[in-house]
């Protein structure tokens, strides 16, 4: 008997996303957050870890998403 197939989730599906901004001050969070959007298929991620190099990046490039760390 065939096995059904796994249903497609949205984490299957590739983001449609080209460019995505991180800005997060702690190093580690940044890193694993740009490792996961690598896995779900974005191709550019620009990480600043001030807001300072936010600003400078939206002057270079304006991103489809930014996640953006606020505390």
């Amino acid at each position: 008997m065939k096995r059904p197939s796994r249903a497609k989730t949205a984490r299957d599906a590739p983001l449609p996303l080209d460019r995505v901004l991180v800005v997060e001050d702690d190093p580690l969070l940044a890193m694993a957050t740009e490792d996961s959007l690598r896995e779900a298929g974005v191709l550019h991620i620009d990480v600043c870890h001030t807001s300072d190099a936010a600003m400078e990046a939206l002057r270079d490039a304006m991103p489809d998403a930014i996640i953006l760390d606020v505390h």
